[in-house]
């Protein structure tokens, strides 16, 4: 028997809220090992999980992170970094249970900082399963009295609290989720609960003591089984049936170019903001092309204008 610690994904199968495995998957795991398959869809998602948190944290509104519990001092200088494996020990009656857990990534107060203000945890969903999320942070007025927890499938919410586990100060676990490959991702979030930690641990060490040291295979309900198969079959259909090598190449170019073009944007943005500067520092700039002039400058009212005296039509590139 191998004694690997219980990931995230197989602490919510112990918890029975997991939809795609149970509690015998995991013991069959150190039973049975077998070695890791990297699939495409697990490399798609591995590509993917940067450019969709990348995306998602981009539209996050600097209240939204204050009302999330982000000191205000940290609003303009946060940033974010990947997640790493930690782990946590729980130990009764000298026996020791490890868990481990590897979030997507944490949210830092700044990029010389290591200590986490938030956890993240992306996610690629099948779309038909989008009306099993709720309030969004998009959707939400941001108030501090009407500020709701998202609603999302226990599977995630338990995930989420996994990540939480090792970090006693940190409150709020952000989850960006794409329904499909090309959308707007949104961001959902799950606050803290020290309760379902707690039975979490609880379930987690009373399955390693009986099924993991003790090697007893946990009781397997067969039509429970078969569902859960069935259901990741299905998933893995619907989510991942683009998940060729070619499609892979595809989906990152594609993310690759969505971030240069926010480059390009912000590099634009950069220039306009110079050019209006010049504008209000010296009340307007020209270009002179022999007897044609190309103006921008105030008018009377305080408003930018355009002039284009005496400029030809085919001067302009349509």
């Amino acid at each position: 028997m191998e004694l690997i610690p219980l990931g995230s994904t197989e602490q919510n199968a112990i918890m029975g809220t997991n939809t795609y495995a149970g509690p015998w998957d995991v013991f069959s795991r150190r039973a049975y090992p077998q070695p890791d398959e990297d699939k495409p869809h697990l490399r798609m998602g591995r590509m993917i999980e940067p450019f969709l948190i990348k995306a998602a944290l981009s539209f996050l509104d600097p209240e939204w992170l204050v009302l999330l519990g982000m000191d205000p001092a940290f609003v303009k200088t946060w940033t974010w970094k990947p997640g790493k494996s930690e782990f946590v020990d729980i130990t009764k009656d000298g026996i020791t249970c490890p868990l481990r857990s590897t979030c997507d990534g944490k949210i830092v107060a700044s990029p010389r900082h290591q200590r986490p203000l938030m956890l993240i945890e992306a996610k690629l969903v099948i779309y038909s399963d989008s009306d099993l999320w709720s309030y969004p942070l998009s959707a939400q007025q941001m108030h501090p009295d009407t500020l709701r927890e998202s609603v999302i499938p226990q599977m995630y919410y338990d995930q989420a609290q996994s990540h939480l586990m090792r970090f006693p100060d940190v409150q709020v676990c952000l989850l960006p989720v794409l329904f499909n490959y090309t959308s707007k991702p949104e961001v959902y979030y799950v606050a803290r609960n020290n309760e379902r930690i707690a039975e979490m641990q609880k379930a987690c060490w009373e399955f390693w003591v009986a099924h993991i040291v003790g090697e007893a295979p946990p009781v397997s309900d067969a039509s429970k089984g078969m569902t859960q198969y069935l259901a990741l079959q299905e998933a893995t259909n619907e989510m991942y049936a683009p998940a060729t090598d070619r499609a892979i190449d595809l989906m990152e170019a594609f993310y690759k170019t969505k971030d240069e073009q926010v480059a390009v944007d912000s590099k634009l943005d950069g220039i306009t903001n110079e050019l209006k500067k010049m504008v209000v520092d010296t009340g307007g700039w020209g270009l002179a092309f022999g007897d044609s002039r190309l103006n921008y400058k105030p008018n009377k009212n305080g408003q930018r204008r355009l002039s284009t005296k005496g400029l030809r039509r085919d001067c302009f590139i349509k």
